[in-house]
Order: C-alpha cells, then structure tokens, then sequence
C-alpha cells in the first residue's frame, strides 16, 4: 500500500487519493485539486461560461446527439424514475395540463 503525502493539506493518504497524468500522479488530493478548481470557477465564473458557451457553438449537434444515445441507453431508470415522479407529483401534473388547455 503506496502512500503520499498531499502538499496541500499536509496529511498522508493511499495514491487513489491523487489524481493521474499520463505520467505520474499529481502532488495534490483530489479532495483539495476539487477545492481548488471550485475557487477558481468561483472567481472566475463568466470566463469558464464564455468557453462553454463557445464549445456549443463549434459543437452544435453534440448535446442533441448524447441525450439520444443516453435516452437509448438509459430507457429503463428513464421510465422508471418517471413513474415515481409521476406518483409523487400526480395532482400537480393534472393542474398543470389543465392550465395548458
């Protein structure tokens, strides 16, 4: 069992803690990478929005694409998951379709 320790945090922990590049692992938990990049998107949340917002356009049938192959993929949790939703929220589901009328 391979222990390192995290130049962040200080504390000792197994090497499926860090994550890998294709060389070797990273200096620092996944846990404080994860804090980390949260900071980051925080302070600079339009910057990361502008990229995505960016990558959609060069990439305009990809989310149409993936949400085929998981509906596919996926039918039976899908069916499912609508079920229960439908027997949780059946009164207002009613309302609804009524006002749409």
């Amino acid at each position: 069992m391979t222990t390192i320790l995290c130049s962040k945090c200080k504390q000792t922990k197994h090497k499926s803690s860090y994550y890998r590049n294709s060389i070797k692992l990273h200096s620092i938990c996944k846990k404080c990478r994860k804090e980390t990049q949260k900071k980051y998107y925080i302070k600079d949340k339009d910057k990361y929005k502008r990229i995505a917002k960016a990558w959609r356009v060069k990439n305009p049938g990809y989310q149409k694409e993936y949400g085929k192959k998981y509906s596919q993929d996926h039918k039976e949790q899908i069916s499912l998951y609508n079920k229960e939703y439908w027997k949780a929220n059946k009164e207002e589901i009613k309302k609804k379709r009524i006002e749409k009328q």
